[in-house]
């Protein structure tokens, strides 16, 4: 690479940069906690649904004795905010009243 020239960052560091870290997940699923006094997340907020769902899927495989990245400080901040590891849809239930 010649002096002074730029280097053009490749579409992965782009992707990487672009990235939340898991604290950053957390902090803005904190907000929507503490503004709606719940930490559900609409799909709207594809970014943070999405997240929200693969802590949920984690969660998950770590009870089947697997390890998974989700520590227990995280699994700790996660309950400090009441979430829900199982979402099931009630829809069906109160459609047909069972």
């Amino acid at each position: 690479m010649k002096q002074g020239s730029q280097r053009v960052p490749d579409d992965a560091e782009e992707t990487k940069k672009k990235r939340r870290t898991w604290d950053e997940s957390f902090e803005e699923l904190q907000k929507v906690y503490y503004a709606t006094g719940s930490s559900d997340v609409k799909s709207n907020n594809k970014e943070l649904y999405q997240w929200v769902r693969d802590q949920r899927k984690l969660y998950k495989v770590q009870q089947n004795s697997t390890r998974t990245c989700l520590s227990d400080d995280k699994i700790a901040k996660l309950k400090s905010i009441h979430f829900r590891w199982e979402v099931r849809d009630d829809s069906w239930e109160k459609m047909f009243g069972n």
